[in-house]
């Protein structure tokens, strides 16, 4: 395929991807869509792969992220209360750290501006080296800091996040700020804190 077909291709894949609104939506898309993404060239294919990463963040995240054992809280996990991916893993050699999830906190996240560059909107980015991998796992909802769409992608086709943080402004800690940000929405005033008194 040529580049200027390639980069027609693309374009076409990233409009149907933008109308996208439901997790399931967007996990259909993405079957479909390979034999296509394939047929692109290398650049292109991954800017396809980059923008279903954030859709997939938006609309919801990764099934995995879900209790593959036990029985999800009475709760919708999204309601504001904070819960933890509780799979049963009495049969695991190690322990696994929790990953938590709160669809409040990362609102919150995503309303501030841009670590980097103080525009917004922003998306709540997962620090993917927070934690050590799961397979189809992010890191707690804990670990998000705020980037801009531009900044969001770029550091998705980084390959190395912790490397293009440095490259980026070695004065800015993500995890500290991470940390500060869960810490304010879980404070007493806090949004989340908020919401979840208000279901009291």
């Amino acid at each position: 395929m040529s580049v200027e077909a390639s980069l027609t291709q693309r374009d076409t894949l990233l409009v149907e991807l933008a109308s996208v609104s439901t997790f399931n939506g967007a996990a259909e898309w993405a079957k479909r869509i390979i034999p296509i993404k394939n047929t692109l060239i290398p650049e292109h294919a991954r800017d396809v792969e980059v923008a279903h990463e954030i859709k997939i963040a938006e609309v919801g995240g990764i099934p995995d992220e879900r209790p593959a054992v036990s029985k999800p809280p009475s709760k919708d996990p999204g309601d504001g209360s904070e819960w933890l991916a509780t799979a049963d893993r009495s049969t695991l050699t190690f322990g696994h750290p929790p990953r938590r999830r709160n669809k409040a906190h990362l609102k919150f996240v995503a309303s501030q501006p841009c670590l980097l560059c103080n525009r917004q909107p922003c998306d709540a980015h997962h620090l993917r080296f927070a934690q050590p991998i799961a397979l189809g796992r992010k890191v707690s909802d804990e670990f998000t800091v705020p980037l801009c769409r531009t900044h969001h992608r770029q550091l998705h086709r980084s390959g190395n996040e912790v490397r293009w943080w440095e490259a980026m402004d070695r004065d800015v800690d993500p995890l500290q700020i991470a940390k500060s940000l869960w810490d304010e929405s879980h404070a007493a005033n806090g949004p989340c804190a908020q919401r979840q008194a208000a279901k009291t």
